[in-house]
């Protein structure tokens, strides 16, 4: 399995003109291979008090990757 660590790399991969929800869906898929429901809503509260600068789906995929490794 490859491994993101953006969402800009899954959107190149499967760009948006071929497929409008291709990238999403790996993307969900990638995430919710690797952790489960319970850890992405701690994921997203933990997210949800860093400044609103930080996007959603890279620091998901950081947490992911962390998990992961």
């Amino acid at each position: 399995m490859k491994t993101y660590t953006t969402y800009e790399q899954i959107k190149n991969d499967y760009p948006y003109e071929e497929d409008k929800l291709k990238a999403h869906t790996v993307f969900t898929d990638y995430v919710m291979d690797i952790i489960s429901l319970k850890q992405r809503r701690e994921i997203r509260n933990s997210w949800n008090k860093l400044p609103n600068n930080v996007r959603w789906e890279d620091y998901l995929l950081q947490q992911v990757n962390n998990i992961k490794n």
